[in-house]
């Protein structure tokens, strides 16, 4: 069961993402981090964050507790990120990203969380934003109508979701319909 959602990046998506789940009836814990104090404080402002990390390793220790951690920051620090994220998760965790480029992601995460004991990765993009950024713009309704999409990490989990033949393939696919709804049917129940 989820229970505990970490944002990394706290501007328009990220803070977007926090206010879906809310709206959607999670009643979990959401906390945030972000690089830039103000986009922190404007996310948070509102309820949209528990408690916000103040530094990089109170963000590594939110994201050690967290169920599913949303990378939405731009694509380097998404994969600076998950070099940091990879030895401090364990399995039973789930990281996605919101980047706009998947190669060098899923490269990384190809190499990062492959490991039976890790997190599991699944790179994503929101086809869903707004001409101007930042957390004073999110909006809970922000992805309603819009496509998530998600790029396996390795041709192997491309063949197993295609035949649903195993429970990694069931796992990717249960995983990508609960992105897909904007997350908000396993926010639910």
């Amino acid at each position: 069961m989820m229970e505990r959602v970490f944002i990394i990046g706290t501007g328009l998506i990220g803070a977007s993402t926090g206010l879906a789940l809310r709206a959607a009836g999670f009643a979990g814990r959401i906390d945030g981090w972000d690089a830039s104090s103000l986009e922190l404080a404007a996310g948070g402002a509102d309820g949209r964050h528990r408690r916000q990390g103040i530094d990089r390793d109170d963000a590594l220790e939110l994201a050690r507790l967290a169920n599913v951690i949303v990378l939405a920051v731009p694509v380097l620090a998404i994969k600076d990120w998950m070099q940091q994220l990879a030895p401090v998760l364990h399995t039973g965790q789930l990281v996605t990203d919101v980047g706009s480029t998947k190669v060098e992601i899923v490269e990384l995460a190809s190499q990062l969380f492959m490991a039976t004991e890790t997190a599991s990765f699944l790179p994503g993009h929101p086809m869903a934003g707004k001409e101007s950024g930042g957390a004073l713009l999110a909006e809970a309704g922000l992805f309603d109508g819009a496509m998530w999409l998600f790029t396996p990490t390795t041709p192997e989990m491309t063949a197993m979701e295609k035949s649903g033949a195993d429970g990694l393939g069931a796992s990717v696919r249960e995983r990508w319909i609960w992105m897909r709804h904007g997350m908000m049917n396993c926010a639910r129940g």
